[in-house]
């Protein structure tokens, strides 16, 4: 199990002239991320599960501000056994979000129902599998998009993304 360092995370809905002036601002001061491409982009592919009743999502739509969510994750463009796919736990705290991370050993497609998850970690079991009994985890919403990414050139704890052609 991975657990992401606590980071603030803002977001905002911009049109894409600002993301332009935005980045010939701060151009000097960020370098592209890891793992994009040449133009700092990534294909990102969610599946997120909530409870019968959507709990996770009715929280985000009220602004609760200590909440969670639950999502498969991988960059590509589908769920292959030759992508790198993630289940993560994102865990808010009004702007404070910290991020618990497994990465699958292999993915395989019944791994998309929650009652097929297993892990080697019995802490990551118990993680998600608290999460699992109490909400009735089941398959919500699936999101693409893609994340053009950077990072601070100087300042590595400053992120800064687009996320464009949601789906």
């Amino acid at each position: 199990m991975e657990l992401r360092p606590l980071r603030t995370e803002l977001k905002f809905l911009i049109h894409h002239t600002v993301r332009s002036m935005l980045l010939e601002r701060w151009s000097r001061y960020l370098v592209r991320a890891p793992f994009t491409n040449e133009h700092a982009v990534t294909p990102i592919l969610s599946q997120y599960y909530d409870s019968p009743t959507l709990e996770f999502y009715h929280e985000k739509l009220a602004g609760v501000g200590l909440r969670n969510k639950v999502r498969l994750r991988t960059y590509g463009r589908g769920f292959r056994s030759d992508q790198t796919t993630f289940l993560e736990i994102k865990h808010r705290c009004d702007d404070q979000v910290r991020k618990f991370r497994y990465r699958l050993p292999a993915f395989s497609e019944a791994f998309m129902e929650p009652e097929n998850w297993t892990f080697d970690e019995p802490e990551m079991a118990a993680v998600f599998g608290v999460l699992y009994e109490r909400y009735r985890l089941r398959p919500s919403a699936q999101v693409y998009y893609q994340r053009e990414a950077y990072e601070g050139a100087y300042e590595r704890d400053v992120r800064v993304t687009f996320d464009t052609c949601v789906v």
